[in-house]
């Protein structure tokens, strides 16, 4: 009989693991809060990065920066031009890729879920803790930097 390398007690400790169940349990709160504008965190994410970027972003550099797959991305976005949300077009830089705008629709929806967005973040980062909360996102920081391919 073959025995296993790796204890029960160690898959425990997987660091992925461990931050996929955080990142729900974070998301659910978030998400909660955000019901009212009938929006979602990670649609949330989406607007606010293409508010932050000023302009129009491919699909390819919006997937880049969110260290996500262009085709998950692609499929995260239909939702948002279907409720006019964002704008889709033809990079006038590369016929082949499509660039992605937020729109005035966006951008309102984005203004009217910030509050709402601003009181899960401190909801969280009052369950967590001021201190571990910055920690927290001191070490992510960090981390994030340093698991750049």
């Amino acid at each position: 009989m073959a025995r296993s390398v790796t204890s029960p007690e160690e898959f425990s400790k997987c660091i992925c693991l461990r931050l996929r169940k955080g990142a729900r349990q974070t998301t659910q709160i978030y998400d909660e809060f955000l019901a009212p504008a009938d929006i979602r965190i990670t649609q949330f994410g989406l607007l606010a990065h293409l508010e932050i970027s000023r302009g129009p972003l491919s699909v390819s550099a919006l997937a880049s920066e969110l260290v996500m797959d262009p085709t998950t991305l692609n499929r995260n976005l239909k939702p948002l031009e279907a409720r006019g949300l964002i704008k889709s077009s033809i990079s006038k830089l590369d016929r082949r890729a499509k660039e992605i705008t937020l729109t005035p629709a966006g951008r309102a929806l984005l203004r009217r879920a910030a509050p709402l967005w601003k009181a899960a973040h401190e909801r969280v980062r009052a369950l967590i803790g001021a201190a571990d909360a910055q920690s927290l996102g001191a070490i992510l920081d960090r981390s994030l930097s340093r698991l750049k391919p």
